[in-house]
């Protein structure tokens, strides 16, 4: 296993499935194949590899310079941990009705690039749709109108290697939108270190709230307990609001016209511990803070009109979050939304990242960090730490450490047995509802966290040189 190129970060379990360095590769030696665990990884030609270093420097799953990335885009460290860089906060959703049916949330994706090509800001927008001939197989594409970008609507919830898109921009006049996830645009911000001219070519990035994908097995087993094959699948969402609405629920229909709904919460959310990437657990970014302009759901109940927002779920088209975190972001946004038809108010920063458990999810990755640690697994190099801004930990929290981590272990070993028939077999006949039992059991123990809702964080820096 070389430690000159990104066989060391395959064979650490690091790779996030990005495509990165698939697209600066000068040798064209690299491609993205999908591997026994499910996701996508990098395949280097050794025959036309010649160690030159690019792909492992540009890699996010390897690590990513926190400090130095915040002072290089906003020219310092942010104020606020936990949210990152933020100017202002926002919820909305468009009033094209076409446009939210089909967006996740409030649709603020496509109203914002469809406005951008209105008044000519950009030329293209990169975005990830999925085939009419292969509904479960994201691919990456430039949407060059709004026509495109409605038919790129909507979370994919699989690995994407999107940047493999990169070696594509040299060819191409222009100025382009960039739509990613945390590693695909921290993936672009080192890129643009080695390849000025790809900075050039970003005119925005508009960045997606992750909270990490499944791998592609997962749809195996989905397919074996609706009892289709997926030759038979004519339109495949893993969030359609026709049947209830926002938050949305998987729909399958087959090519005979059958209609197969699926509750999110068991189709989605109760598999998703057995099926994720490891390298997703040891993120820290999940509201994407080295975007331009970040967006999510909207979980702050008081926006919806609720008191609870259980009251709101099926009642609304959806709203998102957005966070606007850098002064291109700032520009962009008041030139575009403004004219776009679009509900727009303002949000409570601290209940943004309340609702979207932003500090869970920082705090979390102690947990994660300690378990790589005990095993002498591979770890990315962020160059800082997160602890609690008050220094203090409840007694319970302590008590349950040890545990916590122990617990942990379910992950990796997922990520491991997944890739054995027989591990894939046992999950196919676990019913979804025992599924989701057990990942809400683990997940209270692993987010130590479980008031963070109202925490503050500090960072430490670390110098591993």
């Amino acid at each position: 296993m070389s430690i000159e190129n990104v066989e060391f970060v395959v064979g650490n379990n690091l790779c996030a499935s990005c495509g990165t360095c698939c697209g600066v590769c000068p040798q064209k030696a690299i491609q993205m194949v999908i591997n026994e665990t499910g996701i996508f990884v990098p395949a280097i030609d050794s025959k036309k590899c010649n160690n030159c270093g690019i792909c492992l420097k540009v890699c996010p799953g390897a690590g990513f310079d926190y400090v130095y990335f915040h002072n290089k885009i906003n020219g310092r460290l942010p104020e606020d941990i936990v949210l990152g860089p933020c100017s202002n906060t926002y919820s909305g959703y468009s009033n094209d009705r076409e446009i939210t049916m089909l967006s996740q949330s409030g649709g603020f994706v496509a109203a914002f690039l469809s406005g951008g090509f209105k008044k000519k800001l950009f030329d293209g927008a990169i975005v990830t749709g999925c085939s009419k001939n292969d509904p479960f197989t994201p691919s990456t594409f430039i949407a060059r109108n709004s026509s495109e970008i409605l038919d790129a609507c909507g979370s994919k919830y699989v690995p994407v290697p999107v940047n493999s898109i990169i070696s594509d921009l040299s060819g191409l006049a222009g100025v382009f939108a960039f739509v990613g996830t945390s590693c695909q645009i921290q993936g672009m911000r080192k890129a643009e270190e080695f390849f000025p001219e790809l900075k050039k070519k970003i005119a925005v990035y508009l960045g997606l709230h992750c909270l990490g994908v499944s791998n592609y097995h997962y749809y195996s087993q989905l397919l074996y307990k609706t009892r289709l094959k997926m030759d038979d699948v004519a339109y495949f969402r893993m969030r359609d609001k026709v049947g209830r609405g926002w938050p949305g629920d998987m729909r399958i229909r087959t090519k005979s016209g059958r209609i197969v709904d699926l509750p999110g919460e068991i189709s989605r959310i109760s598999p998703r511990s057995y099926f994720s990437n490891w390298r997703c657990h040891l993120c820290f970014d999940k509201s994407n803070e080295f975007s331009d302009i970040s967006c999510g759901d909207c979980r702050i109940a008081g926006q919806y009109g609720e008191d609870k927002l259980k009251d709101a779920y099926y009642k609304h088209p959806g709203q998102s979050d957005i966070v606007i975190r850098t002064e291109r972001g700032n520009a962009l946004f008041s030139r575009i939304i403004k004219d776009e038809n679009f509900v727009l108010k303002e949000s409570d920063r601290a209940k943004l990242a309340g609702s979207a458990r932003i500090a869970e999810k920082k705090l979390g990755l102690n947990v994660f960090f300690a378990f790589a640690r005990l095993f002498k697994l591979g770890l990315p190099d962020y160059g800082i730490r997160f602890k609690m801004g008050s220094g203090k930990r409840a007694l319970m929290d302590i008590i349950l450490w040890p545990y916590s981590v122990f617990v942990v272990s379910h992950y990796y070993l997922c990520h491991e047995l997944i890739r054995y028939p027989f591990f894939r077999m046992i999950l196919k006949i676990m019913p979804h509802s025992f599924l989701g039992q057990m990942t809400e059991v683990r997940e209270r123990f692993i987010y130590q966290v479980q008031h963070g809702h109202e925490v503050s964080l500090k960072l430490e820096v670390i110098d591993n040189r």
